[in-house]
């Protein structure tokens, strides 16, 4: 975790604020990697995803299956409920993870299972050990359907509700500043 101090009037000295970042599911994860490539000094990454096979891709941050008896390692299938009862599942893990933390930003995107099931879980998890919760929700492109611009929609709200802040980065705006000879690689590359 990160060392960064504050001096206040009400506590002469220094404090350190201890920092984690999280990235639950696939975006989230894949998110958290790229940030963990260049790392900010002392702040501690950590990724977490029910997909092994997607874990085993992550070089830079800390990995963590969720849900083993839950998904097997498979992913949460594009389900939500799936996600969110994987991180139930791994709730104790979690809270030490979060323990003594006093920031803990979790990265997760929104319309598929992991993310939109388990971020929310994160985020209660977080507040519980004492920490300020701050979710960076990543919402779906418009081609990726209706269905998971519901299911982002809905997840979105539940993070809402177990996060102290959340920060909502839409793909389409984001590839929207892009050149549009950019190849999709290189955007969700950008979009990270």
């Amino acid at each position: 975790m990160t060392d960064i101090t504050s001096n206040s009037a009400s506590s002469p000295g220094r404090r350190i604020i201890r920092i984690r970042v999280l990235g639950v599911g696939g975006a989230g994860c894949n998110a958290v990697e790229q940030m963990a490539a260049l790392p900010l000094e002392g702040v501690d990454y950590t990724v977490l995803n029910t997909d092994q096979a997607a874990l085993q891709r992550i070089t830079h941050a800390n990995r963590q299956l969720l849900g083993p008896q839950t998904t097997r390692g498979l992913g949460a299938g594009g389900e939500p409920e799936r996600g969110r009862k994987a991180a139930e599942e791994d709730a104790q893990m979690l809270r030490q993870l979060c323990d003594g933390a006093d920031l803990v930003f979790i990265v997760a995107g929104m319309g598929g299972g992991t993310g939109t099931g388990a971020a929310p879980v994160v985020a209660r998890i977080a507040r519980e050990a004492g920490a300020l919760a701050v979710a960076i929700a990543i919402t779906p492109f418009h081609c990726e359907g209706v269905h998971r611009q519901k299911r982002a929609a809905s997840g979105l709200q539940t993070l809402r509700a177990a996060s102290d802040s959340v920060i909502c980065l839409p793909n389409e705006k984001i590839l929207a500043a892009l050149d549009e000879k950019t190849q999709l690689s290189d955007a969700l590359r950008q979009v990270n």
